[in-house]
């Protein structure tokens, strides 16, 4: 837990998944789902244009996500730089070198949006203009460096650049939040009409079960200010991960779907990986010792691999 960070592990968006498209079903669907589907070609057709319209989604905000704790971390480390060279001007110190870009083949103001999405607009146009104000954030704070402003003002303006940024991440976070909570109902009801029949069908929802108890888990851990609190809960998610997991592997995929099989095998290589992390860290507080920082990091670095992983398995 990177305590100087502006981005503290408990706000981090950890309901970042995509949804199971309807790649891997052959033949026709049969569908009672109602609601906003109507006939079987047009309810598979616009279960396919909202699950991909979420997994667009998925791909920005997670770049967002990135690109705000890229900024984090560069920030801490100029912080430290200038109060290294301000304490000792004849110190070595390097300062960070990374700058945010705007890069990216997906984008928000790209987005087409389908048949009931419409209303997401306001939050979605929300999230890029923080995300760009951040940018531009990034950008002067890049400037701030090279031109060493920071020896007239004694590094003053940090704390400018901090509270401009703050506000950002907390416009793009809030935002997000409410964009994939109120979204989510769509894509289940999309996911019954995508997953009936589909092959995959059982390896995609224990997946995703596996991945949302495991967010949950971490998000609790670092939500929770009392860690002897979390200890019971903390064992039983382990179990039932370690539970589903065992049933994954048993549930192979066969070679008629070879691409996904190794997608599935990644995803339970992290999973394995990410229960390895939970052990270290069920050790301290069996022991009811201080979690190091380096474990700390694994952990959070794990969770985000069994998502990567995951969004890799169903997109």
């Amino acid at each position: 837990m990177r305590i100087n960070h502006i981005i503290a592990a408990s706000a981090l968006a950890f309901s970042l998944l995509s949804s199971c498209n309807n790649s891997e079903k052959k033949g026709e669907t049969e569908n009672k789902t109602g609601g906003m589907f109507d006939s079987n070609d047009q309810k598979l057709s616009k279960a396919n244009e909202l699950i991909q319209f979420n997994n667009t989604l998925v791909k920005i905000d997670n770049r967002h996500y990135n690109d705000m704790n890229a900024f984090t971390e560069t920030f801490d480390a100029l912080e430290k730089h200038i109060k290294t060279k301000l304490e000792n001007p004849a110190a070595i110190s390097i300062p960070p070198i990374r700058r945010l870009n705007s890069l990216s083949i997906d984008k928000i103001e790209d987005l087409k949006y389908p048949e009931g999405t419409k209303d997401f607009k306001p939050l979605l146009d929300q999230m890029d203009e923080s995300y760009k104000a951040l940018l531009t954030i990034s950008k002067d704070m890049e400037s701030y460096k090279s031109a060493e402003d920071w020896k007239e003002d004694k590094g003053a303006k940090l704390k400018i650049f901090k509270e401009q940024a703050e506000s950002e991440i907390k416009k793009n976070r809030e935002a997000s939040v409410k964009v994939f909570d109120q979204l989510k109902p769509l894509i289940d009801a999309a996911e019954e009409v995508t997953l009936a029949n589909n092959p995959l069908k059982n390896q995609y929802i224990r997946s995703e079960n596996i991945l949302n108890i495991a967010l949950e888990n971490t998000k609790q851990l670092f939500d929770t200010k009392d860690i002897a609190k979390v200890k019971p809960e903390f064992a039983k998610n382990y179990q039932e991960i370690e539970k589903l997991l065992n049933e994954n592997k048993a549930d192979k995929i066969s070679d008629q779907y070879r691409s996904k099989a190794g997608s599935f095998e990644r995803f339970n290589d992290a999973v394995n990986d990410y229960l390895g992390k939970m052990r270290i860290l069920q050790r301290n507080l069996d022991e009811g010792t201080e979690f190091e920082e380096t474990n700390l990091s694994a952990f959070e670095q794990a969770t985000d691999q069994v998502l990567h992983s995951y969004n890799n398995f169903v997109d």
